[in-house]
């Protein structure tokens, strides 16, 4: 059950983000802005949290890419997440994308001030 949760939760991510344009506490769920990994896991995002310089640097870096049809399915896949455990100080792929989706909206918001 747990992985399936994962798995469902890294195919929303992946496939479009989306968060409250809203500070109120109650949103309504047309209230939604859509953002992308690319605009998640920027190069300021991964020089500051990984020792790589972008994002397609750590992709290549995994030696993954050629193993996989499409990202959807590398991202997806243990071996994706067991090198980001590796190569990281996150404790796997969803982490990784919680704490870049935290970064994002943060920054969004200073920028609003």
């Amino acid at each position: 059950m747990k992985n399936n949760f994962i798995n469902n939760t890294i195919s929303i991510i992946l496939n479009r983000i989306k968060r409250p344009q809203s500070t109120e506490i109650k949103v309504e769920f047309s209230e939604f802005e859509e953002i992308t990994l690319g605009e998640i896991l920027t190069e300021e995002f991964i020089s500051k949290f990984t020792n790589f310089s972008n994002f397609d640097k750590m992709i290549e870096r995994s030696k993954l890419k050629n193993k996989y049809i499409n990202y959807k399915n590398l991202f997806l896949s243990k071996q994706w997440n067991d090198f980001v455990i590796r190569a990281t100080k996150f404790d796997g792929w969803v982490d990784f994308l919680k704490i870049a989706i935290n970064c994002h909206v943060f920054q969004e918001e200073s920028n609003m001030d």
